[in-house]
């Protein structure tokens, strides 16, 4: 009797010490397992922001009348440490997470494809590569930490970007009447504006800005800078800091196929 209580108190105090050390998770929380499955497609309870934590490579859409996440494993046989990606709604946010790469592992890359009718904030954190399109609505927010080149594009009346950690945005098919973009931290941000911009551009980073908007508040700090690009190439595009090509909204709604 005793050496049975003496092994349940030893399970309950592991397992607080592993609740002490890691992220909680709702016990609403789906796992995913890559070890298992190739491609995990899972419809989700309704959802309109997204925080996503882990090198995965994004792709978001809205989508009418669809909630729903494709997890898609790369790994091979001859992946020796599989990663799991658990995902899970609470409060209307979607988060999704993943196992840190393991040293010895190959060939463990992990893909996602988000749809959503309608969202308003996307948190992005360790992305290697992201694409989110035909962003709609009154107001749509993006914060980019730690990741690489994340390509944005839709109609919106109000976008605030945030992007840290030599992350870099490119929002040149993101149209929107006002704009606040942050970069900090060696960041980069390409934005294309019609009526008012406010840009801050702080530790070595740089907002770069296409067109004239009517206003246009630059605060600099700390070696940043907010730059006005000029100019056409002659096959009539517009000149591209980085970045490869995005379908970018038209002002009739429609698609059109142009740089990002």
């Amino acid at each position: 009797m005793h050496k049975k209580i003496s092994v349940i108190a030893i399970f309950v105090f592991a397992a607080s010490i592993l609740a002490a050390c890691g992220e909680t998770i709702p016990t609403a929380a789906v796992p995913v397992d890559s070890t298992h499955h190739d491609v995990v497609l899972d419809t989700c309870p309704p959802f309109d922001s997204v925080n996503i934590v882990g090198d995965f490579d994004v792709t978001i859409q809205q989508t009418p009348d669809k909630y729903q996440l494709k997890v898609i494993s790369d790994h091979t046989k001859m992946t020796k440490y599989p990663r799991r990606t658990t995902h899970w709604v609470q409060n209307r946010t979607l988060y999704v997470r993943v196992d840190p790469k393991n040293p010895g592992s190959r060939g463990d890359k992990v893909r996602l494809i988000i749809d959503a009718p309608k969202l308003k904030d996307v948190h992005l954190n360790g992305t290697p590569n992201g694409k989110i399109s035909y962003v709609t609505g009154p107001e749509f927010s993006l914060n980019i930490e730690n990741s690489g080149l994340i390509l944005i594009a839709g109609n919106t009346r109000r976008f605030n970007a945030t992007v840290s950690e030599h992350s870099k945005l490119n929002a040149r098919c993101m149209r929107a009447y006002t704009l606040f973009v942050n970069t900090v931290d060696n960041a980069q941000a390409e934005v294309t504006n019609s009526n008012g911009l406010s840009a801050i551009a702080a530790n070595a980073s740089n907002v770069y800005y296409y067109q004239d908007p009517a206003m246009v508040a630059e605060h600099l700090k700390i070696s940043g800078s907010v730059i006005r690009m000029h100019g056409l190439t002659r096959t009539g595009e517009p000149q591209d800091v980085f970045g490869p090509q995005i379908e970018c909204p038209a002002k009739d709604g429609k698609a059109v196929h142009g740089y990002g």
